[in-house]
């Protein structure tokens, strides 16, 4: 049987705030599993200038959703690239 190749991603966040596990699962569920989340050889870096809500003052649930939305527009547009 011929290896089959697909895409492989990697997030990495800066602070490790939770933010490139984020990104990972979405990446997972966007892509029903075509993208394989995890550090391969040979990877193409692209820097994501996230934003921290609570630099603003904006904490609790409201920052996780200013989070997950930030991130899931980013994600679904590198799936649309890749």
């Amino acid at each position: 049987m011929k290896p089959t190749s697909r895409l492989a991603v990697l997030f990495v966040c800066v602070k490790n705030g939770g933010k490139s596990q984020m990104a990972a699962g979405l990446m997972r569920k966007l892509s029903s599993g075509s993208v394989h989340v995890e550090p391969i050889p040979g990877p193409v870096f692209e820097r994501w200038e996230t934003d921290e809500p609570t630099d603003r003052g904006i904490g609790g649930i409201d920052r996780m959703r200013f989070v997950r939305d930030d991130i899931a527009r980013r994600v679904t547009d590198l799936m649309a690239r890749i």
